[in-house]
């Protein structure tokens, strides 16, 4: 066959009508949102606690507070539901008129634990010691994790009900899934009003301690592809 015979066939071919089966299947985005949240107890206690001294020279008032660090780790550690953390030891200059005149040690110890009664105790322990800085409630990584996983599976009923109902209204045929995005997010824990631990020492009683609730929410953010009638 001769070029000049073939170039009909293929302009032909080129220009041959598709069956409506073979034509291609347009699509419009939709980005959706859908949300579930719950309360949940705050099950965990978070302290810091601290040791300082002040005194003329800097290795006196390192001692001091070393001292008083070390025996309130020997009261903590004994107990095996409670984490403990020291933090940062720093000794400053204590200035009056721009001069020296002593120097400031200071450390703090955090802890954190889910058995309240047992802190509520050990307070009552280190208050010859250390002092309280402050004192959080939170969600424990555990229940956290539980309430997220929950609420993951209702917010994604949530935004499948969505789709379908905005597949149905904008009256097309099906949809699928193009992104999805799952953030969680709580409140802000309730920080309790923290005491000076020093100001206690003539109670034998431990600081009352009650923990509240936080609310926890997954959000979801996706976008469908929503399938337009063929024309």
């Amino acid at each position: 066959m001769t070029l000049r015979n073939l170039l009909p066939s293929l302009f032909l071919a080129f220009y041959l009508p598709a069956s409506a089966h073979d034509m291609p299947i347009h699509y419009d985005h939709v980005s959706l949102t859908a949300s579930a949240s719950q309360e949940v107890p705050q099950d965990e206690l978070m302290i810091t606690l601290y040791a300082v001294s002040e005194a003329d020279d800097a290795k006196t008032t390192s001692d001091e507070v070393s001292n008083r660090i070390m025996k309130a780790l020997s009261i903590l550690n004994t107990e095996k539901d409670i984490t403990t953390k020291t933090g940062g030891f720093n000794t400053r200059p204590v200035y009056r008129k721009q001069k020296i005149t002593g120097w400031r040690t200071r450390q703090t110890i955090e802890i954190k634990s889910i058995n309240v009664a047992i802190v509520s105790q050990l307070l009552a322990r280190l208050q010859d010691h250390v002092l309280i800085e402050s004192m959080r409630y939170e969600v424990s990584k555990q229940t956290r994790r539980q309430a997220e996983n929950q609420l993951i599976e209702e917010a994604m009923n949530n935004f499948r009900y969505r789709a379908r109902l905005v597949t149905t209204s904008l009256q097309r045929q099906k949809y699928r899934l193009v992104d999805l995005n799952i953030s969680t997010n709580q409140q802000r824990p309730h920080f309790a009003q923290a005491r000076s631990m020093a100001m206690m020492a003539d109670s034998v009683s431990a600081p009352p301690i009650q923990a509240g609730k936080q609310r926890i929410q997954v959000t979801i953010n996706g976008k469908i592809e929503v399938q337009l009638n063929n024309k």
